[in-house]
């Protein structure tokens, strides 16, 4: 791993920008609140950061607290890129250094971890200050290594990155109790970014989520629980069913299939969508040698590694654990067709390749088939009886095709 925060754009290009914004933004004096940036898991392309930035400097106008940006390592020409906004920069790496309480902790934490042993749930059962971060520790290893599941605590993966997380973690918290954070603006509400947003709420911030989907406040519980995004949205959803008019059926029917084409949605699912072979009912029963007497029910898998917990806890280690316990299930189920399909996106979400044909392999018996990549999702649509999912899109979608 580079030493220094990658930054992708020309060294000239950079400085140019960095003297013309410059004279954008006028000097203040600032009180001794701090507005934090977590860039820390943000892509450092100017077109994700610059939008925080500016939120940002709209916040220090309305309240005079002061910007600073966190991200994990340091780059000469960023930090220039951040003080022509005006804006405070701190590399979490040079930080922690500095921080021998914060490793101490965190060293007693991962060593009484390693002595537990077990598998990922003892991760999941992390706890700093008076809330749990093990979760969130949890989805940072799967997003960032090439783990599917965590079937074993004391693996050098995990281990490293339970200690680095949690040391970034104190380290934080007792800067924020040197530097008060008013505000912090955040990104992602899971992984480490899900243990930062803990921390600032129980330093008295309020936090704000800035990103492509929104910007909006960020909600905690008492347990400083985050509620995401997802099930704030299908609450909201629930309480209006009643009231959808007529006319947003047939929008529903055309925004699906512009979907399934690859022509709407996030550039993610376009990508996952767009040409790929899309099969009747018939094409599939021959491709695969399906017994055309039976019913087919298609196992959607999730992608291993896209915040797992995004739905709260559940029944499972995780979304690897749900389609091992599924696919054992199904092999000792012969009246039905049973056909696994892998997520769209699984490729995006550094999920190892093969991970999930080798779970099929296992299990696999003559009435179970797998679904390639190149097949595109629609099919499911003409072929599936039954569909079975554990989170994501898939199940309110097909269910608006009567499945």
């Amino acid at each position: 791993m580079s030493r220094i925060e990658e930054f992708p754009i020309s060294e000239k290009l950079g400085k140019e920008f960095i003297e013309k914004n410059k004279k954008k933004w006028k000097e203040k004096e600032n009180t001794k609140e701090y507005i934090y940036i977590n860039l820390s898991m943000v892509r450092m392309q100017v077109s994700w950061i610059i939008p925080k930035l500016v939120y940002a400097k709209g916040i220090e106008e309305e309240t005079g607290a002061k910007p600073v940006v966190l991200l994990w390592r340091e780059n000469k020409l960023l930090e220039s890129f951040f003080e022509s906004f005006g804006v405070d920069y701190i590399a979490i790496d040079s930080l922690i250094k500095k921080d021998f309480g914060a490793f101490i902790i965190a060293l007693t934490k991962t060593l009484g971890l390693c002595l537990r042993g077990g598998d990922g749930e003892n991760i999941k059962k992390i706890r700093m200050c008076d809330f749990n971060v093990g979760m969130y520790i949890y989805e940072d290893i799967l997003r960032t290594s090439e783990l599917s599941t965590i079937k074993k605590v004391q693996n050098k993966i995990c281990i490293k990155k339970c200690m680095h997380i949690l040391w970034a973690a104190y380290g934080l918290y007792h800067l924020c109790k040197k530097q008060k954070p008013l505000i912090a603006v955040a990104d992602d509400l899971a992984y480490h970014e899900g243990v930062f947003i803990k921390i600032f709420k129980k330093c008295g911030a309020k936090i704000y989520a800035s990103s492509f989907i929104a910007e909006e406040e960020v909600i905690l519980d008492t347990e400083y629980n985050i509620e995401r995004r997802m099930l704030r949205s299908n609450r909201k959803i629930c309480s209006k069913l009643d009231s959808v008019p007529e006319n947003a059926l047939a929008w529903t029917d055309q925004y699906l299939e512009e979907k399934f084409h690859g022509n709407a949605g996030k550039e993610l699912d376009r990508g996952a969508f767009k040409d790929k072979i899309t099969l009747s009912r018939k094409e599939v029963q021959q491709k695969l040698g399906l017994d055309v007497t039976k019913k087919n029910v298609v196992i959607m898998a999730h992608t291993f590694t896209d915040a797992v917990f995004n739905y709260g806890d559940y029944y499972f280690r995780d979304y690897y654990d749900w389609v091992e316990k599924t696919l054992a299930i199904a092999s000792q189920e012969k009246s039905v067709n049973w056909i696994l399909k892998p997520h769209p996106t699984r490729s995006a979400y550094n999920e190892e390749k093969d991970s999930i044909e080798n779970l099929f392999e296992k299990y696999r018996q003559k009435n179970m088939y797998l679904l390639s990549d190149d097949v595109s999702a629609e099919s499911i649509r003409f072929i599936a009886d039954v569909i079975i999912t554990i989170g994501g899109s898939a199940g309110g979608e097909f269910a608006c095709f009567g499945i």
